[in-house]
């Protein structure tokens, strides 16, 4: 059987016809790797002990920063760094009056490692503009709320009621808590209130006394009055996902997690492994725990009464027994590492997924994995995903379908971006069919600038990676939204070639976003990366970690992201880190406008036509010059860059009204990126020279 992908309702993955162009050769050699203890259950949970400190801290404004299509804001400092054990998601939501909401786990103990003080940091953009943020958080909204003040961690938040917000936590005595404003970004918050746990959940997971935790929450209803939890349940020797939804705050109905319709719920999944989406009546929910079990994703369309599932990554060790089934060894198997979801107004689901490389060479719970080069990419699919079986006599039949590589048929290739190179002996080259985004370039020597042993990767100590930073690949914390039109943007965490090294050892990991308009077959501008949003010299010195997005942005190209900023690589609370000492982080949310211009507010102010001098560039394909069309007269900078992000020609020009002629015959054929900046905009067009 020969597989093709289906380029099924537009909604594809990667760069369409030259997807598989061959790029310059990257001499990469497979680096050494790390050997690791397979854990089922989350890490991270710090043991308290001391009495902390603290000290009274006056207000602080939040500090605004911006670029020409996106802003910046700092929305509040936290001392605790451990935003997640795995992936962060459903941290921020947008309302429908276009406010923001976003919080994290907060503390501002700077002495004590317990964080006795540990809660909910939050604040709120009233109307989505950037200079209407609140204060930064001088304390955790449980210590202001109407009931007991309690610490816990680990918030989720969304929309609730006409014009209110309501928020989830566990540190409660009963596990799960909630607390709810019928303003949102005003008054009290009411709570803590418990949420009910399962009748049965001691003889589920095993032990007494276990609660629900580590939850996801999205509302539904015309008004968002009907609340949807994810969570899970971790006991002595189990671990178990449950669903819960109620109308009303009273009245709960309480499951097994979707994942029960493949019988998937029990000893399959960890706290953290999932998250959420929701728009209109529609909800999807991903599960993902590495490379083990098998990436599911859960829809419903009529507010969680009913469920389907769709397999989006498939492994090839699924349910095998690592002691005693050879069938569970492999070597270089490329496996998810972290997975995030969004799920537009037509119901159609999007996932993008981390991704790493692994080796399992001896039965037992020790595996390798790697780090460098070989482990980047952020993989994509859509539920539309389909590929065609020809079967001989018959007409080719498309078939809804997990990621598949395009190269071969091995599932242990299915998330691969880099491959050797066909006729360059030691060198691998891109295949960017499966994928949304990636580690970008240095700007002069692209990927051959990368040495692996600048990666940091925190402190391997008894088989696990410090940090969990090495755990996550090379490119981690993605984070995917879809607005109302369909458009896409993801933001991840990436090392950044094109930053100095941290104290001459370590590259900075940055925060990127990459964009893909409705009606494009392929994500905008790849694999040139569209926008590094820490290339402003205030983030010279930051590291970005723990990306949260609003999944379903309320406006049309309007998207919100956040990250957490430390000036020190690595983290301090965990079971295993490298960060000796308490520092400051900054939870920064970005408004990110990829078809306009952001003014002092943070508002859109739609100068895409008007700025954009080119209205064309032709002929396409072209073996001698291009023509560039200009609508006015403007100096302007040319750059050819390649597929593998190499910049090959840059002509300094003065474009004049109508025509203007560049030549591109002393460039080799193949595939570039033609980039005209001029009056302060910078267009980007592929175009083929044969």
């Amino acid at each position: 059987m020969k597989k093709v992908l289906l380029l099924s309702l537009g909604l594809v993955m990667g760069l369409g016809a030259f997807a598989q162009q061959q790029v310059t050769a990257v001499k990469k050699a497979l680096p050494t790797p790390i050997t690791m203890t397979y854990e089922k259950k989350a890490l991270g949970n710090e043991v308290v002990k001391g009495t902390a400190n603290f000290e009274v801290r006056g207000t602080q404004s939040v500090v605004l920063n911006a670029g020409v299509d996106y802003m910046d804001a700092e929305s509040m400092i936290t001392t605790y760094d451990l935003q997640s054990n795995g992936f962060v998601a459903n941290r921020m939501y947008q309302a429908k009056d276009g406010s923001v909401a976003v919080t994290a786990t907060w503390s501002d103990d700077e002495y004590d490692g317990s964080f006795l003080n540990r809660g909910t940091g939050y604040n709120f953009a009233k109307a989505g503009k950037m200079g209407k943020w609140g204060e930064q958080p001088s304390a955790r909204i449980e210590a202001n709320a109407t009931g007991t003040d309690i610490r816990t961690g680990w918030p989720t938040i969304a929309a609730y009621g006409a014009e209110g917000e309501i928020l989830v936590n566990h540190g409660h005595e009963n596990g799960l808590s909630y607390y709810v404003r019928e303003k949102a970004g005003q008054g009290q918050w009411d709570g803590p209130h418990a949420i009910p746990n399962p009748e049965n959940i001691d003889e589920i997971v095993k032990g007494q006394g276990n609660t629900l935790s580590w939850a996801r929450i999205v509302t539904t209803g015309e008004n968002n009055d009907v609340l949807h939890v994810f969570a899970a349940a971790s006991g002595d020797s189990s671990v178990a996902q449950y669903y819960l939804r109620t109308e009303d705050l009273e009245n709960w109905t309480i499951d097994f997690s979707p994942l029960q319709l493949d019988d998937l719920h029990i000893d399959v999944y960890a706290a953290d492994d999932y998250a959420a989406s929701a728009n209109g009546d529609n909800i999807a929910v991903v599960y993902c725990t590495g490379f083990a079990s098998h990436v599911m994703v859960y829809e419903s369309n009529d507010g969680g009464l009913t469920w389907t599932s769709r397999m989006v990554w498939e492994s090839p060790i699924h349910g095998l027994d690592w002691e005693t089934d050879e069938n569970s060894l492999f070597e270089q198997l490329y496996g998810p590492t972290q997975a995030t979801v969004a799920i537009g107004q037509d119901g159609v689901t999007h996932v993008a997924l981390g991704v790493s490389l692994y080796d399992h060479k001896n039965l037992g719970w020790s595996y390798s994995l790697y780090p460098g080069i070989w482990t980047d990419g952020v993989a994509y699919w859509n539920d539309t995903t389909a590929w065609e079986y020809t079967v001989e006599g018959t007409d080719t039949i498309p078939v809804l379908s997990p990621i598949r590589s395009s190269q071969d048929d091995s599932l242990k290739h299915a998330l691969r971006l880099w491959w050797p190179h066909p006729t360059v002996e030691g060198s691998i080259t891109l295949d960017v069919t499966n994928f949304c985004a990636w580690m970008p370039p240095h700007e002069t020597e692209g990927y051959n600038a990368f040495d692996y042993a600048n990666q940091y990767t925190g402190v391997v100590e008894q088989g696990v990676a410090g940090d969990y930073m090495v755990l996550f690949g090379l490119t981690a914390y993605p984070s995917i939204a879809v607005d109302p039109a369909g458009n896409l943007a993801i933001a991840y965490s990436s090392p950044d070639m094109n930053r100095a090294l941290y104290l001459n050892n370590f590259y900075m990991r940055s925060i990127f976003v990459n964009y893909k308009p409705v009606d494009s077959a392929y994500w905008w501008q790849m694999p040139v990366i569209y926008k590094n949003l820490y290339a402003d010299f205030i983030h010279s010195g930051d590291e970005a970690t723990f990306i949260s997005a609003v999944s379903t942005p309320v406006n049309e190209n309007e998207f919100w992201f956040s990250c957490l900023s430390d000036e020190t690589p690595g983290f301090h609370t965990g079971t295993y880190t490298s960060q000796s000492d308490i520092t400051k982080s900054i939870v920064n949310v970005f408004k990110f406008n990829p078809t306009s211009e952001l003014t002092e507010e943070g508002e859109a102010i739609g100068l895409n036509e008007t700025i954009d001098v080119v209205y064309n560039i032709y002929p396409n394909p072209a073996s001698e010059f291009i023509c560039i069309g200009s609508s006015m007269d403007a100096d302007a900078t040319v750059t050819f860059t390649n597929i593998a992000g190499q910049t090959v020609k840059v002509v300094n020009t003065n474009l004049t009204t109508g025509d203007n002629t560049i030549t591109v015959n002393d460039l080799t054929s193949g595939v570039y990126f033609c980039t005209v900046t001029a009056n302060g905009y910078s267009h980007t067009s592929k175009v083929v020279v044969k």
